[in-house]
Order: C-alpha cells, then structure tokens, then sequence
C-alpha cells in the first residue's frame, strides 16, 4: 500500500474506534437508564482499549487473545459504568463484543474475496508480514459495529432489550447463548493462521458471522418471549390477587350488611331479602316477631352492658329452637324476626312459649341480675302474600301479648 493510504487508515481507525466505544456506551447508558452521557469516560475507555489493540498487533498475539483481552476489558468497564451488576456487564459486554468480532470477521472475508487474499493477511501479524491488510477492515468494522449500536437502541429492539434486563433468570439463559456464540466465533478465528487463498475458507467466515448473528437474536427473541410471558403471568397473578381481596372485602362487607354484630344474627336487611325469597317462590312458612320485656329498664337501671347480656341471651335462647333451614335475625334494637319455612303457627307458638320459659328461668337464677322474658306475635304466609303485610300481622299479635302481659302483671301487683 501506498504512504497516503497508510497514512488515512491510520488516521481512520482510531476514529472509527472512538465511534465503535462511543455507540456502545450510548447503548448502555440508554438502555440502563444512566442519565447524562459522560464524555470523559468515552474518551478514556475508548484510549485504554484502541492501546490494547496496538499492544496485541505489536506483540503479534493470535486473535484469539487479542479478543478475549478486548472482552475482559470491555466487561470490567461496563461493569463500572453500570454501577455494578456483573449479569448486565455481561451482556453488554457480550453484545459489544460479539458484535464487534462479526461485523471484523464478516468484512476481512469480504474484503479478501474482493482483492483475492489470503486470510493470513488480515491476521495480527502486522510487523512480520509486510502484506498484512487488517486495518481496512477493521476500521470498517468498527465504523458498521457502531451502526449496529445505534439500531440496537432504537424502539423495539431497545424495547426487548430492556424487557430481558429485568429477568435476571432470562438474563442467564442468553448469557449462555452468547457464550457459546462467542466460542464459536473464536474458533473461526483459527482460519486466519492458514496461507491458502480458497474461496470455500471465507465463504466459511461468512457463515458463521450470519450463523452467529442469527443465533444470538434469536436467542435474545426467545428469552424476550418468556420474558413477555412472566410478565403475563405475575399481571395474571396480581389481578387474581386484586380479584380475591376484592371478593374478601365483599364478603366482609356484605357480613356486616347481613350479620348483627352483638348477637352474631343475621340483620333486617337480610330478613326482609330471604322473606321476599320465599314469597316469591310460594314456599309456605311462619314468621315470628319477638320483642324483649323491659329491656329499657334494665338499661336505665343495671346499664346498658346489662342490657346487652340481655339481647345476646335471647340471642342464645332463639337460635336454640330455630332448626338448620331456620333464619334469626335482630330486626330492631329489642326485636327479632324469625323465619320458619314449612312450618305452622302453632308449632311455632309452641317453640317461642318454651323459649320465652327458658329465659324467665334463666332471669331467676344467679347468672342475671334482672328478669328476662319475651313477647311475640305469630302468622303465615296463607293469611298475606304482601310482606309488608304479613309483618304488620304478626306485630300487632306481638304487642297484643305485650300488653297482655302487661295487664296481667298490673292485676297481679
């Protein structure tokens, strides 16, 4: 080669170098999320790693060294730029790298089918041999490996490498990958020590500079895809999560909508739902009203902790005789209403004069400190289709004992 040629590929390749670093740092600091670029860094780096080429072309190192030094290097300063993460230098350092040895594979076969040269004179042996012709594809390596950086950090492939970055475990499937990418290309690195000038040889570069490329992305497009579906997944898992708290505060909405609080019974609103339920679907039954006596004065007398005692052990006393198809329910501050379907007033009547019993028994003995009993009111569902109906009925038979009662307690004083 002529003195001018030499002269402009020296010149070329450090530039095109500086380019092939700044792109790939462009690409890290974009993809990570880095912030401002720092030109000082770009400017050292891409000095430190330009002299490691000439060292290895000086001291003639076969390519293979000179290319895993280049990858050591460009690793431990990915590793600092990133702040730390060895799996994420990796990958970086694997995408430079790959990148970099491809795109330098790919134009010295190119370029020595075109002049017609062996492969041997594009190997590192530029002091010994006279002929050697690696910087011109080199620096046009570098100068395609930087364009490649720059589609890299475009919309969607940035997009799955971003994807990738965040699945440490995907992360380690394309790390093997490359590796083996990486070895590959190292072995093909053995042509350049042979002095035939075959066509079958370069054609082999090329090959496997396109088997790597082809390899890698579709690793990287895999590895992206179970990415997408871990995504999926833990998204799917979050929305069952959302959908379960959200059916448990439902349910716990709707206990305190359907379930007193002090006497563990259902509440009106409830009642007033399964009573329409069953006149609706014509299912003959009996309700109940049940009012406490005096529940007032034991308030204004004992307390209205005494008071409560008193509601829970009516509570007590009328879950007792309602059977498992039965309903309780605190309608009111001292009323319940019981449902009692396929049943008769009478058997009901019956029930309620035993429990009304039980509690003036349980008023008389040394656990209350005041007197209990209860009024109620019977009727059935053949005397009304109308709810509101049927409970006027039956609540005016409770008052009519209630104050029945009350006459007979008045006669009795």
């Amino acid at each position: 080669m002529s003195n001018n040629i030499i002269l402009i590929i020296s010149i070329m390749t450090p530039i095109t170098y500086y380019y092939f670093n700044w792109c790939y740092f462009t690409l890290v600091r974009t993809l990570r999320g880095l912030g401002n670029q720092r030109p000082g860094w770009i400017m050292v780096t891409a000095t430190l790693n330009y002299l490691l080429f000439v060292m290895c072309s000086l001291a003639e190192l076969n390519l293979i060294w000179n290319w895993t030094a280049f990858f050591l290097f460009l690793m431990t300063e990915t590793f600092f730029y990133c702040r730390g993460g060895r799996k994420e230098a990796a990958f970086f350092a694997f995408i430079g790298i790959l990148c970099g040895l491809t795109v330098n594979i790919f134009c010295r076969c190119v370029i020595a089918i075109i002049i017609s040269q062996p492969l041997a004179n594009f190997d590192n042996h530029v002091v010994s041999n006279t002929e050697n012709l690696k910087a011109i594809p080199v620096s046009l390596g570098f100068l395609l490996g930087g364009v490649v950086f720059r589609i890299l950090v475009r919309p969607m492939p940035g997009r799955r490498i971003r994807t990738l970055l965040g699945h440490s475990e995907h992360l380690s499937f394309v790390l093997k990958v490359m590796t083996g990418m990486f070895l590959y290309l190292f072995l093909n690195l053995l042509i350049y020590q042979t002095r035939e000038n075959g066509l079958l040889l370069k054609l082999w570069g090329i090959k496997s500079c396109v088997f790597v490329t082809a390899g890698t992305y579709l690793g990287i497009r895999f590895a992206q895809q179970m990415c997408d579906l871990s995504d999926f997944r833990n998204r799917n898992h979050l929305v069952r999560q959302e959908l379960l708290l959200k059916s448990q505060e439902e349910e716990k909405l709707r206990a305190e909508a359907y379930q007193d609080t002090l006497t563990g019974c259902y509440t009106r609103l409830y009642a007033e739902e399964e009573l329409a339920r069953l006149l609706k679907e014509g299912i003959p039954f009996s309700i109940c009203f049940a009012d406490l006596d005096g529940l007032k004065q034991v308030n204004d007398r004992y307390g209205h902790e005494a008071g409560d005692q008193y509601l829970v052990a009516v509570a007590a006393t009328l879950s007792g005789i309602c059977g498992e198809l039965e309903i309780l329910t605190r309608y009111g501050g001292d009323e319940f209403l019981a449902l009692f379907p396929m049943q008769s007033t009478a058997v009901i009547s019956n029930r309620m004069q035993e429990a009304d019993r039980k509690l003036q028994r349980n008023g008389e003995s040394e656990l209350f400190s005041f007197p209990m009993s209860l009024s109620f009111g019977v009727a059935n569902s053949s005397e009304s289709t109308d709810m509101k109906e049927l409970l006027r009925i039956a609540d005016k038979r409770m008052y009519a004992r209630k104050n029945h009662k009350s006459e007979d307690l008045m006669e009795q004083n």
